[in-house]
């Protein structure tokens, strides 16, 4: 315990250096709201322990995202804002370098060599970017990869089953972390490891090792899958998995990670993002991974190459042969886009074999071992010293900068230079190239001081230099390297009090008692913390029925951040009564008034808005989802006196009578109202029809109807009725899923 004491004060003093923003009131650590995963704050503090999200795509399942159910995410749910989301990153930070040091340590049986390597991969760009940009899951969900790498270690060191289980609680829990992807590649990596570790009797320990982390997170796993079902990832077509991989030429950020600009000294201009699509860990821990592959009988040097090789290739996705096939064949590669996010489990294997290089180095004192070791180092430093030429050199040649781009993007090229037009080129030429020369300034200068540690280290057994005043010079090294890099990206990249809802639009709203949604192009999560349900909203698992029917009446922006740019009647379905746009855009909708402005913000009320629930006089039946949308967004059927069901027959009722609809209760698992009417009726609530939601009307279960092509709807006879809507979690979920079925058999 005392030799892990040293390490975890550095540390400390390491985190303190690289987040200083911890404890600002003024800025998250993170980008806030706007991006999905940030708004899991909001959901801990102001929806508890839900299973359904009201707030977001009118309403949306909450179970199975966003680590419902990953309990190290509730440990500073009751601090402010601030302090909940940057102490949740910075904790997880601290555990991946803790792991990652256990199993270094384990792996070399050196301090310094784990201390080095868990350095390099907890500050390197898959971590710290990924802070940058808000996303929690993805920072939650890696600290558990070195640890369950640790006691697979050291399973197959002891022969041990209660490493097994800790290792299985380990996979369990990182799949609670709510990161599908994340885990699912891991237990990729987990499971070349086991093979590699005991290739004849890995199968039974293999399985054991899945069954009891599926087990453990077993709730978590199945709803997951549960619930992909009904989403968009639904049967994905292969240009949406395929998009987000990682570019090959943006290897080029492996040394120098401002090649297609950094967000800092210029904007990225390269493929996808810049916090998927870089790859940096620093430049001496580079020198360390040549070390430990050029040592001779390092089998498991080999077994890391080859993981970070494979990761690599897959990572980058449909520019490779291998994708098409394991889009096809392999399960779960046809759910998820951003292959690019293998990316992290190469970071790790460098890291892995930058701890080995140190470890080398320690007890290396062969004379013809380290003359190997000059020569790779020397035919490295020659390499990363011509790609440092090359950025400088750019700077000074535009002509040669723009032949660089043309060469690594092809036929691209040209599409980037017509984008940009040719009066702009020239500059974007030379910005482009300031900002790459910088890094190659960066780049000269850490080759140079990588060449300063190595010539004390071959120098060491004639002065007598120990091992410890080495290690803690490369330590210094790297840790300078990354924080000169990472610093910049420790805090978010815009004040969130810029990308929150104006408090006077807030108090605007919160005046309005009914029940309705807003709809905005500008903001996508920021009604939550204030309990405003949008339309909108950018969440990895919207229902694919409610993206098809927005998306068929052209009002919105793609991908998973949902914005409203345009007026649609299918808007006035979902009760939307306000929408908010900046002043600056000018909206012609005739069934749109402004009703209040700040000069920023302009409120409309839209006059077409359905109520929440009403009673229709008719019902129709249409099979074909695609004419029930058609009828309802082009404005040919009156929703307000006919309701559309896919089965069943047709039914009017006749005669007139008066009827009321009375709110009673509404709350994320439950609503109530009180139905009064003279004649049977029909009532369709414009509230998003999902299985798991089950109606008691006067205490007795009814059957909810899919109506209107997305909403719910229920036969009501003649009378006074007290009809309750309930979300039942465990009800729904063993229902309708199949692996439930079988057991209860």
């Amino acid at each position: 315990m005392r030799k892990l004491l040293s390490p975890l004060v550095l540390l400390l003093l390491l985190s303190a250096a690289f987040f200083p923003f911890v404890f600002s009131g003024n800025k998250n650590l993170l980008f806030g709201s706007p991006y999905c995963d940030s708004y899991a704050y909001y959901l801990w503090h102001n929806l508890g322990f839900s299973f359904w999200d009201p707030y977001l795509y009118a309403g949306t399942p909450h179970f199975g995202r966003i680590a419902m159910f990953y309990f190290p995410g509730y440990l500073f749910a009751w601090l402010p804002a601030n302090l909940c989301i940057n102490s949740g990153v910075v904790l997880h930070i601290c555990l991946i370098f803790t792991f990652a040091y256990l199993y270094f340590r384990e792996l070399t049986g050196s301090i310094n060599a784990a201390f080095i390597g868990a350095l390099t991969f907890s500050f390197s760009s898959v971590v710290v970017l990924h802070a940058y940009a808000g996303h929690l899951s993805n920072i939650y969900s890696l600290p558990w990869l070195p640890l369950t790498f640790f006691f697979i270690l050291r399973f197959y060191r002891t022969r041990k089953i209660s490493w097994l289980v800790f290792s299985a609680l380990s996979l369990g829990v990182q799949i609670l972390a709510g990161h599908p992807q994340y885990s699912i590649y891991s237990f990729f990596a987990y499971t070349a490891y086991s093979i590699f570790l005991e290739k004849k009797r890995f199968i039974v320990s293999w399985v054991l090792f899945l069954a009891a982390g599926l087990l453990f997170a077993g709730i978590e796993m199945l709803s997951v899958l549960d619930l992909i079902k009904g989403t968009v990832r639904t049967g994905a077509d292969y240009s949406f998995v395929a998009s987000f991989y990682f570019p090959p030429e943006n290897l080029l950020t492996l040394v120098l990670p401002g090649f297609w600009g950094d967000l800092k000294n210029f904007l990225y201009w390269g493929r996808w993002n810049y916090w998927e699509m870089t790859l940096y860990v620093g430049v001496l821990p580079l020198f360390f991974a040549l070390i430990a592959l050029l040592k001779r009988k390092n089998t498991q040097g080999h077994f890391f190459l080859f993981l970070c090789v494979a990761s690599l290739f897959i990572s980058f996705g449909s520019t490779t042969f291998l994708f098409p096939f394991l889009y096809k064949y392999v399960p779960t590669f046809n759910l998820f886009r951003g292959i690019s996010k293998f990316i992290f489990i190469s970071a790790f294997a460098l890291s892995a074999l930058c701890s080995q290089g140190v470890a080398f180095l320690e007890e290396e004192k062969d004379r013809v071992s380290a003359r190997r070791y000059a020569g790779g180092i020397a035919v490295l430093c020659g390499i990363l010293l011509f790609f440092s030429a090359a950025a400088i050199a750019a700077h000074l040649n535009r002509d040669f900068w723009r032949q660089v781009i043309t060469l690594l993007l092809g036929p691209s090229s040209q599409a980037l230079f017509s984008a940009i037009g040719p009066l702009k080129l020239q500059g974007f030429l030379s910005a482009s190239s300031a900002c790459l020369s910088s890094y190659g300034i960066r780049l000269f200068v850490l080759v140079l001081a990588s060449v300063v540690f190595f010539v004390f280290v071959f120098r060491r057994r004639d002065s007598g230099t120990g091992n410890n005043m080495l290690n803690v010079l490369a330590a210094a090294i790297i840790a300078l390297d990354l924080w000169t890099y990472g610093f910049y990206y420790s805090s978010t990249f815009l004040d969130v009090r810029g990308f929150s809802l104006d408090k006077g639009a807030v108090a605007f709203l919160q005046k309005d008692r009914e029940p309705y949604r807003i709809a905005t192009d500008c903001f996508f999560n920021e009604g939550l913390p204030y309990g405003l349900e949008n339309v909108g909203g950018n969440e990895g698992n919207m229902l694919a029925d409610f993206s098809g029917f927005l998306r068929r009446g052209k009002d919105t922006s793609s991908g998973f951040a949902l914005s409203i740019n345009k007026y649609s009647p299918g808007l006035d379905l979902l009760n939307v009564k306000y929408f908010i746009y900046p002043s600056s855009v000018e909206t012609r909708s005739p069934g749109l008034e402004a009703v209040w402005n700040n000069g920023g913000l302009t409120i409309y009320l839209n006059k077409n808005y359905l109520p929440r629930a009403w009673l229709v006089n008719a019902v129709v039946i249409e099979p074909d989802r695609e004419k029930t949308a058609g009828m309802l967004l082009s404005g040919t059927l009156d929703p307000l006196h006919t309701a559309v069901l896919e089965k069943g027959a047709p039914v009017s009722f006749p005669g007139s009578g008066e009827s009321k609809i009375e709110w009673q209760e509404r709350s994320r698992h439950r609503l109530s109202l009180k139905i009064s009417c003279r004649r049977d009726c029909f009532l369709v609530l414009s509230e998003i029809y999902y299985p798991n939601w089950h109606a008691y009307l006067d205490g007795r279960e009814v059957e909810v109807l899919r109506a209107d092509y997305l909403l719910r709807g229920i036969f009501v006879p003649a009378g006074e009725h007290v009809l309750e809507m309930k979300f039942h979690f465990f009800k729904g979920f063993f229902r309708h899923n199949p692996l439930w079925k079988v057991l209860s058999r």
